[in-house]
């Protein structure tokens, strides 16, 4: 069996509140791998509860409120609840990620 850590500054991780974050709470906890291609884009989504996801490999571009911030592995993204959000693709990439609800 092979473990790899996974680390992030406690300081992201305070700032993001995942420090002491109560899985326990979570209503969904979600593993992926979503293949994209350069340009691909994801239909906007809003959700009721706030979503935290981890990138473990790939890159996207995540828009919400106009803004766009690309993502790469070690990326903790927070989207708040009822904020419209979408993903697009830079390039092809292949996105392994944690999704946390």
């Amino acid at each position: 069996m092979k473990c790899y850590p996974l680390r992030f500054p406690e300081e992201a991780l305070k700032t993001m509140g995942l420090l002491n974050y109560d899985l326990t709470d979570a209503k969904n906890i979600e593993i992926g791998c979503v293949r994209f291609l350069k340009g691909q884009r994801t239909p906007s989504a809003v959700h009721d509860a706030r979503e935290i996801s981890i990138i473990l490999n790939g890159m996207l571009e995540i828009e919400s409120d106009g803004e766009v911030r690309t993502v790469k592995p070690g990326a903790i993204v927070e989207i708040p609840p009822h904020k419209e959000h979408s993903v697009t693709a830079p390039q092809d990439t292949e996105v392994l990620y944690i999704l946390i609800k």
